[in-house]
C-alpha cells in the first residue's frame, strides 16, 4: 500500500509535467505514461526510484517513455 502511494504521486508529478508540456489533460498524461510503459517500469523499479529525487525520477519515467515511442521530451 505505501509503495502505491508513493508511485502515485511520481505519477502525478508526471502527469502534471506532461499536462504543463502539452495540452493534455490528466486522463491523457495517464494514458501516455500507460501507453509507453511508464507505469510499468515504475511498478518493477519503485523501490530504486523512491530513493531518488523526484525530479530524477520524472526524469527517469521521461525516458523510458521516449524509449518506447513517447513524443514527449
Amino acid at each position: 500500500m505505501i509503495y502505491r502511494q508513493a508511485a502515485c504521486r511520481l505519477c502525478r508529478c508526471e502527469y502534471r509535467r506532461i499536462c504543463q508540456d502539452t495540452r493534455y489533460d490528466s486522463r491523457e498524461a495517464s494514458d501516455y505514461l500507460n501507453r509507453y510503459k511508464g507505469l510499468d517500469f515504475l511498478a518493477e523499479h519503485y523501490a530504486a526510484e523512491h530513493r531518488l529525487s523526484i525530479r530524477d525520477s520524472v526524469q527517469d519515467l521521461t525516458r523510458v517513455c521516449r524509449n518506447n515511442g513517447g513524443g514527449i521530451v
